[in-house]
């Protein structure tokens, strides 16, 4: 069989317009490259002349070279960085691909070249994209800290950013002290972020008041990553007054979500919560099945109320969490029937 990407190179440079346009859509999905393509992608990134239609292509060849395994390849994409200033997409796309080398080399580059130029978006969704690869190699990651914290004055990068620092915090990756500058700045963002969630829920229980069907706890399932991320980020300090205050102001937060991650985290950290918010956190016909998950994560099941705690009532949670409107539909048990999959017995509710 011929190698689709030989036929994507023949095809892209073939005089037949149908036959380019096919290859060139065909890179976001159909198109996988190998190592031995990463010179003739380079070459082609920077000297093919990619029709306006079409950049979402140079886009995403450009990315794609980040998984490929070539010495030329860090090289190239910092030098193609500075020819490609005015287009933050494509910069954007470097990054990633610096990304994708999972390498201290490229790590270095991507810091080097954000500092020479931070590319902006109006996606939230590609910022955050660059820093997808550092999820499965957070010992990686933690060379981009502290200097990636720089950017968090951008509020496109601050979620991102403290994402990605949160998730090495809970893995032990990287230590208070190597972020421990920041604690201040870290702090006061907290507190805004809570406030506004604080205020959030005073604002939503006044509209329920003002709606005799509006389901009591919806607004109350809504989850908010930013301020469990602040919350993390504030647990390694928690001998120091005032962050002491922040988590004693955040058990007013009501949301189920919230409270459940950041009591899970607090007792994975070895403190002690009151039973009276597990019941509160199990209770919740939605948030049930979530605890049961979250406690079961961090192998502490025995935290779990025993009086909120069988199939039934985790069936209807999980079911409950798929888009459930409490004004117009009903759930009822029909029937309980006992299965067997790979070896194993259970139920089916």
């Amino acid at each position: 069989l011929e190698n689709k990407s030989d036929m994507f190179f023949e095809a892209i440079y073939s005089n037949d317009s149908t036959e380019k346009t096919r290859a060139l859509k065909s890179v976001s999905n159909i198109i996988t490259f190998d190592n031995e393509d990463a010179e003739k992608l380079i070459n082609c990134i920077e000297t093919y002349p990619f029709p306006k239609e079409q950049i979402e292509a140079k886009k995403e060849m450009i990315a794609n070279l980040g998984r490929l395994d070539n010495s030329k390849i860090t090289p190239f994409l910092i030098n193609y960085y500075s020819k490609v200033e005015d287009t933050a997409m494509y910069q954007i796309s470097i990054l990633r691909a610096l990304a994708r080398q999972k390498n201290k080399k490229s790590t270095a580059a991507l810091l080097q070249l954000m500092e020479k130029d931070i590319p902006l978006s109006k996606s939230r969704w590609e910022l955050s994209s660059i820093f997808y690869s550092y999820s499965d190699s957070l010992s990686l990651a933690k060379n981009l800290y502290p200097d990636l914290l720089d950017y968090t004055f951008v509020q496109e990068y601050k979620i991102p950013v403290y994402g990605l620092l949160s998730d090495m915090v809970d893995s032990n990756e990287i230590k208070a002290k190597d972020y421990k500058k920041r604690y201040k700045q870290i702090l006061r963002e907290a507190k805004i972020e809570l406030k506004k969630q604080i205020s959030f829920e005073q604002a939503s229980e006044a509209k329920k008041d003002d709606n005799n069907g509006y389901y009591y706890s919806s607004y109350k399932n809504q989850g908010n990553n930013r301020l469990v991320d602040y919350a993390t980020l504030l647990m390694p300090f928690y001998g120091k007054k005032d962050v002491q205050e922040f988590f004693t102001k955040l058990k007013k937060v009501q949301d189920y979500q919230v409270q459940t991650a950041v009591n899970c985290k607090l007792v994975s950290r070895g403190k002690t919560i009151e039973n009276s918010i597990w019941n509160y956190l199990a209770e919740d016909v939605e948030n049930n099945s979530n605890l049961y998950r979250s406690l079961k994560a961090i192998k502490r099941l025995d935290l779990f109320p025993k009086e909120h705690l069988s199939q039934e009532m985790i069936c209807k949670s999980i079911l409950y969490g798929y888009g459930f409107n409490f004004e117009k539909d009903s759930l009822e048990l029909v029937k309980k029937v006992k299965v067997m999959s790979e070896g194993k017995e259970g139920y089916c509710y």
